[in-house]
């Protein structure tokens, strides 16, 4: 939620006192000179003067109230995260690095041959965090925490400078090569990936989120000033917007919250 101060009280409260000096001074000269001389000390704000002042509120300090259709879908959002298995989300991301599965892998766009996989497993990653830090949900806090350690050990697997993900980093390679047919959007998951990390850190107190998610930005800091220095910035800008078929997501939309 978002509440936004104007900043208009005091200009309205300075002129309803101007308007009543102007009435004191009709009734009582006397006493309507000495208040003018108290209202040209006064400093009224001009209009350009006056900014707009924009106060954010956290998630723990914004409820839904009971019996609303927006709290109960929250509820209904809720149970279904309580409903999925780690074992059953992370099961792409051990299969892309080699580490034993316990599990059985979801259907849909997490199903081991989409090609944006892992992207549904970080959103939801995220959306534990956010259910702890409103909610204090602990159990859901508690699976998200063991999500974030299978990432530790898959990161660590890979055993690629930092790389992370679902996928190989292939996907990448064919994307700099322009070979067809393109990788559609892994940007746009490894977004996600970064997204869930920085997540569970900053509202969820997970410090090992924080150390993986730095190593994976350097990996990606590391490509593209490769990719920058082999095919020009020009290669990097058409593949972030103007190459039919694929997206990027908001990566740059990240890396400018990461470095703020």
């Amino acid at each position: 939620g978002m509440m936004v101060k104007r900043g208009v009280a005091r200009p309205v409260a300075l002129v309803v006192v101007v308007l009543c000096v102007i009435a004191v001074a009709i009734a009582t000269p006397d006493a309507g000179r000495h208040l003018t001389d108290q209202v040209r000390e006064l400093h009224i704000p001009k209009a350009g003067d006056l900014v707009p002042t924009v106060v954010e509120f956290g998630l723990n300090e914004v409820f839904l109230l009971p019996g609303s259709p927006q709290y109960d879908g929250q509820r209904l959002n809720m149970k279904y995260l309580h409903l999925l298995k780690v074992e059953d989300l992370m099961w792409t991301f051990q299969k892309n690095a080699n580490l034993t599965t316990t599990g059985k892998p979801l259907g849909g766009w997490e199903s081991p041959d989409s090609q944006v996989r892992g992207h549904f497993v970080s959103m939801y990653i995220s959306a534990s965090a956010k259910a702890y830090l409103t909610y204090g949900d602990i159990e859901q806090k508690r699976k998200a925490d063991q999500m974030v350690d299978i990432l530790a050990q898959v990161q660590e697997a890979l055993n690629e400078d930092g790389y992370l993900s679902a996928f190989p980093s292939e996907y990448f390679t064919w994307l700099e090569n322009w070979t067809k047919p393109l990788p559609w959007a892994p940007y746009y998951v490894i977004q996600k990936i970064m997204t869930a990390l920085y997540d569970m850190h900053t509202m969820a107190g997970n410090a090992r989120a924080w150390t993986i998610l730095t190593k994976l930005v350097d990996y990606f800091y590391n490509r593209i000033q490769n990719l920058v220095k082999v095919h020009t910035v020009a290669r990097w800008q058409q593949m972030l917007s103007n190459l039919p078929g694929t997206e990027s997501g908001g990566m740059n939309q990240f890396l400018y919250i990461l470095y703020g």
